[in-house]
């Protein structure tokens, strides 16, 4: 019992804060390894760091659990896969896994190399679990965007601040900017959790020392990278030279910075996709690195398929991001005379206003790109309010009427369905159509998910698809986009085609007939 208690004893002891070695102060040795998973078993009241006993802390842990469970969960299949990106990316982790090639992404057969792989393989891995699905394509992002709440939840108890931790994870849980993005699948989410995860990691290995979190950083930057580019990369590195140059005014940090172990982490990780898909597809180097990367940021891409806004794009969208908070906050900020927490602060604003300017400069604009700067803001909001009597009072009740929100939105979204998703017009062809051939008319981004649910390639006539331009002009294109005049006269097709559309299609094929007709999309017959 003695050796027992002499082995485990350790592994369950505090870390001390500061702590680099594997002895603390008293000179009695611990475990760094288990230190980074360390979770405080003991919570003191100290009201200058906002904490609270442990009994509210457990009532406010449960709470938060059920909060995130429902916003992410809830309703989740209760609608069919939204066109433009969601029916899209859903369709690429299919064709991955279908071909059996998880090197080159494959859309409606012809490569796809706008964005790199892993929010595919994750989604593809599902897909192999439980089959292809609604579910299967929107819990990676779902979860992602739970976890990533947690993790602010965590750091915040690791740094002993534990009421900070309640209020940021729970005010970013449940606003409704971010549990929408969470809800769709899309790579920003998925992004922000290994961004953050790694801005996280960097902060502890300053604050602690300890070369193990050092490397978690590096490992979640290049899991970063292989979600969304190099982007990553970039704003980690602005993020932490102003931070560090601040806090030492001046550059001695920079070699520890250079951790070799870490640097190779992170070249194994990142570099064998890109080595690979370069060897594989001739044209990805410079579609990839260059067009998708450089030329984007410049607003000189090709094919031009993004949006493009003033310089105060996310300044007017950021209040909509944090609504309800956006109504909340002010009342709580307002007589909260307490002392601000000055040196986590000073960090989070640089975290936040990095990504705020990036985004800000880049000539590409679009809703979600500012999901990646809702955590430092959780936290900032929540550092702000923690010392205030009644913040977790009203942070229970901001999240309740988030969560009620979502509920009245669930049943709104299944309303209009038939207008954002093509589930209901490729159902109805399934059942009514047995040997036709389905074309699709033009415009693929608008009903992009009638792929997900057809299960089949489409023949896209007269395309001007931005999202396949570049594989249509690959081998593997050839034979799938078609001029009409090209399209064989077989009376059994049927033409999917986009009420924008609608007058020039009729007047193409005076003889066509409508067998189905939608609130956006129509299927049309000879």
């Amino acid at each position: 019992m003695r050796f027992l208690r002499r082995v485990l004893t350790p592994l369950f002891r505090r870390p001390a804060l500061g702590a680099g070695s594997r002895k603390n102060v008293n000179g009695k040795r611990r475990c760094p390894l288990l230190a980074q998973l360390w979770i405080p078993h003991q919570v003191r009241d100290d009201k200058e760091r906002g904490n609270r006993p442990k009994m509210q802390q457990s009532k406010n842990t449960l709470f938060l659990f059920i909060i995130l469970l429902w916003n992410f969960y809830f309703g989740l299949t209760s609608y069919g896969l939204l066109n433009n990106n969601e029916g899209l990316y859903a369709q690429i982790a299919w064709e991955m896994l279908e071909r059996n090639d998880f090197v080159i992404p494959f859309l409606n057969g012809v490569p796809y190399i706008e964005k790199p792989p892993m929010l595919y393989w994750l989604i593809a891995g599902v897909y192999a679990v439980i089959g292809k699905s609604v579910l299967a394509a929107r819990f990676i992002p779902a979860s992602f965007g739970l976890i990533t709440c947690f993790a602010l939840y965590l750091f915040s108890n690791r740094i002993r601040f534990n009421k900070l931790g309640f209020l940021s994870a729970t005010i970013l849980g449940s606003s409704l900017g971010y549990i929408i993005f969470s809800r769709m699948v899309f790579f920003d989410v998925l992004l922000t959790a290994f961004f953050t995860f790694s801005v996280l990691c960097f902060f502890l290995w300053d604050l602690e020392k300890n070369k193990n979190w050092l490397r978690l950083g590096y490992l979640f930057t290049a899991l970063a990278l292989l979600t969304k580019g190099f982007l990553s990369v970039l704003l980690i590195g602005l993020i932490f030279l102003i931070y560090f140059t601040y806090k030492y005014k001046n550059f001695k940090w920079v070699p520890k910075v250079f951790d070799w172990p870490g640097i190779l982490i992170f070249i194994c990780v990142s570099a064998p996709w890109h080595i690979l898909a370069s060897i594989q597809l001739d044209e990805f180097a410079w579609f990839y690195f260059i067009n998708e990367h450089v030329l984007r940021f410049l607003d000189m891409r090709l094919p031009r398929d993004y949006y493009t806004g003033p310089f105060y794009y996310y300044l007017i969208r950021m209040p909509a991001y944090f609504i309800p908070w956006t109504f909340i906050i002010p009342w709580l900020l307002k007589g909260n005379k307490t002392r601000k927490n000055k040196g986590i602060n000073t960090f989070l604003w640089i975290w936040f206003l990095v990504v705020l300017i990036f985004f800000t400069l880049s000539r590409a604009k679009a809703n979600y790109y500012m999901v990646l700067g809702m955590p430092p803001a959780a936290l900032l909001i929540g550092s702000y309010i923690q010392h205030h009597l009644k913040s977790e009072m009203m942070v229970k009740i901001g999240a309740l009427l988030s969560a009620f929100v979502l509920l009245a939105g669930s049943f709104y979204v299944k309303y209009v369905e038939s207008d954002l998703t093509e589930r209901k017009t490729i159902e109805w062809f399934k059942n009514n159509s047995d040997k036709s051939t389905l074309y699709l008319f033009k415009r693929f981004e608008l009903i992009s998910s009638a792929l997900f649910y057809y299960d089949k390639r489409l023949p896209i006539i007269n395309s001007d698809s931005k999202d396949l331009w570049f594989g249509s002009k690959t081998s593997y294109g050839k034979g799938w986009f078609v001029d009409w005049n090209d399209v064989p006269t077989d009376r059994s097709a049927q033409f999917l085609v986009h009420k924008k559309d609608w007058n020039e299609f009729q007047n193409i094929c005076p003889e066509c007939q409508i067998t189905y007709k939608g609130t956006k999309t129509a299927l049309y017959k000879r």
